[in-house]
């Protein structure tokens, strides 16, 4: 077991010297000072028919982990795309064995691996948005749903982007991951 986690600590230091990831952490850096305004700003992003939200700090924690649930969703797949390809390419494809247990024990480093990529990703996401809007959170209130709703969904999306990228081989891959993540965050929210 402790190798397992020191392998996916090596596969998440691999994924965070990706391009990849150093774009995603820009986009959402970005994302987190403009998604939800602070008092001061001049713009709104929330409308129900002619009618704005206030800033409230009950809400914005419930708000912000549905946020990067649906954001960070749509960028770890961009984080492991084509992996698969270059394991193959660098002769590492590590799925040549009959038994489904030795797949996923020897895969299992992976899907730590973009799980704390999503961790990592929630971390700067809310870490800037608490930035952005320090005078109107309360903290308490912020974490607790991010902490329900956002950890395990993200442990979820985890294992279905490794799914995906793993033993689906065709390009309809990346259809079946929307049709799918759609319906995750719809079934899990209602």
């Amino acid at each position: 077991m402790q190798n397992i986690f020191q392998l996916s600590i090596f596969y998440f230091l691999y994924l965070l010297k990706k391009r990849v990831v150093i774009n995603c952490i820009l986009i959402l850096l970005v994302l987190g000072f403009l998604s939800i305004p602070n008092k001061n700003a001049n713009y709104v992003t929330i409308y129900f028919g002619d009618i704005a939200a206030l800033a409230n700090q009950y809400w914005i924690g419930n708000l912000a982990s549905i946020f990067s649930n649906i954001i960070i969703s749509f960028l770890l797949l961009f984080v492991v795309l084509g992996e698969r390809e270059n394991e193959i390419l660098q002769n590492t494809y590590a799925l040549e064995d009959s038994s489904p247990i030795k797949k996923i024990f020897k895969n299992s480093y992976k899907i730590l691996g973009l799980y704390f990529i999503s961790i990592f990703f929630l971390f700067v996401l809310n870490l800037s948005l608490i930035i952005a809007n320090f005078k109107q959170i309360n903290l308490l209130y912020f974490i607790l749903p991010i902490l329900y709703f956002s950890v395990s969904y993200l442990f979820i999306l985890s294992v279905f982007t490794f799914l995906v990228e793993y033993f689906i081989k065709k390009r309809l891959k990346y259809i079946v991951f929307f049709i799918v993540f759609f319906l995750a965050l719809f079934f899990y929210y209602y």
